[in-house]
């Protein structure tokens, strides 16, 4: 998977999170570890993701 589908994916997770009643935890959420274990091999590369998904869950919570 390249860079640009994962962090959409790693959005859309953010956004089912908050509509499944989850927190704003990025770590928690299990499918986004295993995208960042896929996708980063540096020190601090996973922020793009966690930012990506944290994003989208507060985005969807001003929507609703």
């Amino acid at each position: 998977m390249n860079n640009k589908t994962a962090i959409t994916l790693a959005a859309t997770l953010g956004t089912i999170a908050f509509n499944e009643g989850r927190s704003c935890v990025p770590v928690l959420d299990s499918k986004l570890m295993d995208i960042i274990k896929e996708n980063c091999v540096e020190i601090g590369s996973s922020i793009k993701f966690t930012s990506a998904f944290s994003e989208a869950w507060h985005a969807a919570n001003l929507s609703a």
